[in-house]
């Protein structure tokens, strides 16, 4: 047991109003203090019309405040924690096949994947590799407990190919965060009126493996009464399905497509993006930028 694991578990024993209070203070400091997260968090928060940069980061250190509390959650501390609107159409989808579902940074993102694991089909995703490994590992561990399947990304790497065997083969949901890019070859879209470089994974995915995409957004909600105290903490989680999203032959067109819909659901609820890092095209380093767009031509070529 590592020392994140350890920390893991005191985060879990604290009781939900001092992790709630400890994530208001922190975020409120954050924001004057001009943390660089803040600053890009408030810059990604304006393009869509929303100012309440506060209580946003304070939800997305409600997400890692209570990450404890869900390290090793029963079916009803989850199934008490969110609430969900799946179009039907995904049910039928499930029962012939795998689908993809690409989602963004919004609410709690594990406890959405545990839910969707446990309610609706066996989930894959991917998690980017972070330093030190031992935390890395300690929220593989999380997920893994929570019935999801992990491919691990890291610089050099390429997970596409092994995303695309286990489609082939597989079957259950394959959840892509895909609100940012983070494999150098990301798909310019216009988010919010403005363009933005998103993954390329979901509809890449949809195309060469056949799948079914739908697009999911994930809103922060107050749980009270019997819900609060069956999920350990006040902060749940409304999932929003969308789908099934038209899959074209072009992987640009297919992407817009899903990030229209994704922008449609996330406007109203922007206070639970937790896009704390540069992606409107605006905000990007020039030099990363062309090596994307380089990146991205020769991939479409030997496509």
């Amino acid at each position: 047991m590592s020392f994140y694991d350890i920390a893991l578990r005191v985060l879990g024993s604290v009781p939900p109003y001092w992790r709630d209070k400890a994530a208001r203070i922190g975020s409120a400091a954050a924001v004057k203090a001009g943390y660089r997260g803040a600053v890009q968090l408030q810059n990604n928060l304006r393009r869509g019309g929303e100012e309440g940069v506060v209580e946003a980061l304070g939800r997305y250190y409600n997400y890692f405040a209570d990450l404890g509390n869900f390290a090793a959650a029963s079916q009803l501390k989850i199934d008490a924690a969110v609430t969900a609107s799946v179009p039907s159409q995904l049910y039928s989808d499930l029962k012939r096949g795998p689908v993809c579902v690409a989602l963004g940074h919004c609410a709690n993102w594990d406890l959405i994947g545990a839910w969707a694991a446990t309610n609706l089909a066996p989930l894959t995703t991917v998690a980017e590799v972070v330093s030190p490994r031992a935390l890395f590992d300690t929220f593989v561990r999380l997920r893994s407990r929570n019935h999801m399947n992990i491919v691990p990304a890291q610089k050099g790497r390429p997970v596409f190919g092994e995303l695309l065997a286990r489609a082939r083969k597989g079957r259950g949901i394959f959840a892509l965060l895909a609100d940012r890019d983070i494999t150098g070859a990301g798909i310019e879209v216009e988010l919010f009126g403005q363009k933005a470089l998103v993954a390329a994974g979901p509809a890449a995915l949809a195309k060469q493996a056949n799948l079914p995409l739908y697009v999911a957004v994930a809103d922060q909600i107050t749980l009270r009464g019997a819900r609060l105290r069956a999920a350990g903490t006040k902060n749940g989680a409304e999932l929003v399905v969308r789908g099934p999203i038209k899959v074209s032959d072009s992987v640009e067109e297919t992407t817009q497509a899903w990030v229209d819909a994704f922008a449609r659901e996330l406007r109203p609820r922007l206070k639970s993006w937790h896009m704390c890092q540069p992606l409107f095209v605006s905000d990007l380093d020039p030099v990363r930028l062309a090596r994307s767009r380089k990146k991205h031509e020769q991939m479409e070529k030997q496509s």
